[in-house]
């Protein structure tokens, strides 16, 4: 099947590796789908106000835009209501869903961090034993 028109097809392209660069990657998610990646006019990170806007306003968490999509998506999920709410208590309610969240989102990126750390150290005993000895005096 002929792509429907190539040459705008490849000034898409062309715009967007201008925006994202030649291998962009998400921070938290390490996408490196191009076409997954959503280039913005500015940048490629968003804030995320981590307990809302309406409840702490520089409380922030740096995600690309897909993954801060997934993050207020879970929070939809979880009833974590990012609207000002009417009165103190169900401010608390609504910041704890959040907060609990944003926690279980970035706790998930940091087990799979070190995991992916985990698999290297066994690579680097496979490759060169000797690493061991370098890293006892830092």
């Amino acid at each position: 099947m002929l792509e429907q028109n190539p040459i705008q097809n490849d000034s898409r392209h062309a715009r967007r590796e201008q925006l994202l660069g030649r291998e962009p990657r998400c921070a938290r998610c390490d996408c490196a789908e191009f076409d997954a990646l959503i280039p913005t006019k500015h940048r490629l990170l968003e804030k995320h106000h981590i307990a809302g806007r309406n409840h702490d306003p520089d409380l922030t968490l740096v995600l690309c835009r897909n993954c801060h999509a997934i993050l207020t998506e879970q929070l939809r999920k979880n009833g974590a209501d990012m609207r000002e709410q009417p009165t103190l208590l169900e401010r608390i309610v609504a910041i704890l869903r959040a907060i609990g969240t944003a926690l279980t989102f970035i706790g998930q990126a940091l087990l799979r961090w070190a995991e992916e750390l985990a698999r290297f150290i066994l690579d680097l005993d496979a490759s060169d034993f000797a690493w061991r000895e370098m890293g006892k005096n830092v």
